[in-house]
């Protein structure tokens, strides 16, 4: 009893509850994701029967940042702040899509910032040639007749 006790006061500290509010907490469902350092449903955590617990230590929402911070060589904090600084934003067209991605320059593999799927496609598609997205500028302003 007295190792549980420990293991509680020592988790209950981390989480800066009393011991009486983290077993409230864990009663009630909840859990403590250690990357953004809040409570969550236990939904919100992905199945590990490799844990005491059975659930992984981050929610699923770090642990998807996380990857994809990895992904692209950055820090979850570097990562952060593009999503900060974006607003929630594409930084092409301005829509506040439900998920925006990281685009990066080919050649160079350096992150751009953050652009919902359809305008990170139309620059893929367009295979990133800032010459050929003046054409296609010239292209559809000469359709409009302002070229």
């Amino acid at each position: 009893m007295g190792s549980r006790l420990g293991i509680e006061k020592s988790a209950a500290t981390k989480t800066r509850l009393s011991v009486e509010e983290w077993r409230a907490r864990r009663t009630a469902g909840m859990r403590w994701c250690f990357r953004c350092r809040s409570w969550h449903p236990l939904e919100a955590f992905s199945i590990d029967r490799s844990r005491s617990q059975e659930r992984t230590a981050s929610c699923k929402a770090c642990t998807s940042l996380a990857s994809t911070a990895s992904r692209y060589g950055l820090t979850l904090a570097e990562l952060r702040t593009l999503l900060v600084r974006s607003g929630g934003r594409c930084e092409l067209c301005g829509t506040e899509p439900d998920k925006l991605v990281v685009d990066h320059d080919h050649l160079t593999e350096r992150v751009l910032g953050v652009l919902c799927s359809a305008c990170n496609v139309g620059m893929g598609l367009l295979h990133d040639d800032p010459n050929l997205l003046r054409k296609a500028v010239a292209y559809i302003e000469r359709g409009r007749g302002h070229g």
